[in-house]
């Protein structure tokens, strides 16, 4: 994706708690916007509430992080009670019509990982793993200096490992994951 260097892009972050939205010119926030992440289970109402949030033109590019699995423009919550949305929902998609131009659209985590290895902590290292613990808990991967999305889009993603075989319920459907233990909606 190329963006003429005279016009900003719109970065939004899709979280299980907050969704995020921000104008970025050059390296710079120029505007920032946020609002609660709907809990209707609608894909359509969690692109109405980014809509909502921001100008829908005056953007050189559309960029979207968020949480779950993005394979082929289509967004699938690993964890229906992190993000209720519906399996498949064509989230690339839906944001064109929202906002007139196809967004990137990829994983929260993989899009931390890969700034961090370009920008910041990973510079230098051609090898770099990026932990991200919020309401859940994700991990991005660059190996060889490329960014891993894998065979299923979630290269590298830990929330769901088993931590406690016996452990409570996760909203994945699995006993003892990580993120039942350790997410930030678990740790208070």
């Amino acid at each position: 994706m190329t963006v003429a260097s005279d016009l900003s892009v719109l970065a939004v972050d899709i979280g299980g708690t907050k969704i995020a939205a921000a104008e970025v010119s050059g390296e710079r926030i120029a505007k920032r916007w946020q609002a609660p992440t709907p809990r209707t289970g609608r894909g359509d109402d969690l692109i109405a509430a980014i809509a909502e949030l921001a100008p829908k033109s005056g953007f050189g590019a559309v960029a979207v992080a968020t949480t779950g699995i993005v394979r082929d423009g289509a967004l699938t919550a690993l964890n229906p009670q992190t993000l209720p949305i519906e399996d498949g929902y064509p989230i690339a998609s839906a944001i064109e019509r929202a906002f007139g131009m196809p967004p990137l659209v990829v994983n929260d985590a993989q899009a931390a990982a890969w700034a961090e290895f370009r920008l910041g902590a990973g510079r230098g290292f051609r090898n770099f793993a990026f932990f991200t613990v919020s309401t859940g808990i994700g991990c991005g991967l660059v190996v060889d200096g490329r960014l891993e999305s894998g065979a299923t889009g979630l290269a590298g993603h830990v929330g769901h490992a088993m931590s406690d075989p016996g452990g409570i319920p996760c909203g994945c459907g699995r006993r003892g994951c990580l993120e039942t233990v350790a997410s930030g909606s678990r740790i208070r």
